[in-house]
């Protein structure tokens, strides 16, 4: 299913790709397409809405393509284990998806720096000395899973974004109140931080009442034969709910700027 106004297309068995500019009226995600190549990461980053987890199986352009058209921002590949085989799969799709303002990460660690990533996503950072995390290169980002209110508070000054949960229980989670207090979404002090939802979908639409504006989803969307079209109909929603929010153009503007 092609999403209404959609910025992103990726084209067949050649994995070649075109872009083309956004029909809708949305400036925020017309300001990502039109001069990606001027934009840090930090700036795509702080502008994306949806992240998606991916399985090291489906890391393949042609599975990939109508999530990514649906309105996919943020793609971490989960680690299998392998250092070397993670990294050739973050080398290979970054080349399918080189025309994109796509942010793509390993979560694997061991293969940020041979597959010289972007994102380095890490679900358990454990302890490491200060200043040794991966890293794919200088510039590259790093972000955790954040499960406990103290990380949401403070991260660490070395995270660059979170994924707060998982969220299994909808509105009541304690966890995302305390990240839309203590990190209100669409303010430049704040971390950028998405919900992460693994497998209970439907409830998307609480979270963002309750005032979540970025979410993260499991691996099983991509099992679902409806999920691209679903994900589609839920980047509509928070692309609307961030032309509505009190700010919310004027945070788009500051984060085009980073």
């Amino acid at each position: 299913m092609e999403r209404a106004g959609a910025g992103h297309h990726l084209s067949g068995e050649s994995g070649s790709i075109r872009s083309w500019l956004p029909s809708r009226g949305d400036p925020s995600v017309t300001m990502v397409v039109s001069v990606t190549a001027l934009m840090s990461l930090k700036s795509r980053l702080a502008l994306s809405r949806l992240a998606l987890i991916v399985e090291p199986e489906d890391a393949t352009g042609d599975r990939l393509a109508p999530f990514i058209q649906a309105g996919v921002d943020l793609v971490v590949l989960e680690s299998s284990d392998d250092g070397d085989a993670d990294a050739q799969r973050v080398v290979a799709l970054r080349q399918v998806m080189a025309q994109l303002p796509i942010l793509l990460a390993t979560a694997n660690g061991d293969a940020a720096e041979a597959a010289s990533a972007d994102v380095v996503h890490l679900e358990r950072p454990g302890w490491w000395i200060f200043g040794s995390r991966p890293r794919g290169h200088q510039w590259s980002l790093l972000g955790r899973n954040a499960r406990d209110r103290r990380t949401v508070r403070n991260p660490g000054d070395e995270f660059d974004y979170l994924f707060v949960g998982p969220v299994a229980d909808g509105v009541e989670s304690r966890l995302v109140a305390e990240a839309v207090e203590h990190q209100p979404p669409l303010t430049t002090d704040a971390v950028p931080w998405f919900a992460l939802v693994e497998d209970d979908f439907p409830v998307v639409e609480s979270l963002i009442d309750v005032g979540v504006r970025r979410i993260a989803l499991g691996s099983g969307l991509m099992r679902d034969p409806d999920g691209a079209a679903w994900l589609a109909g839920l980047r509509q929603r928070l692309d609307q709910v961030w032309r509505d929010e009190p700010g919310g153009l004027d945070f788009s503007r500051s984060a085009a700027r980073l």
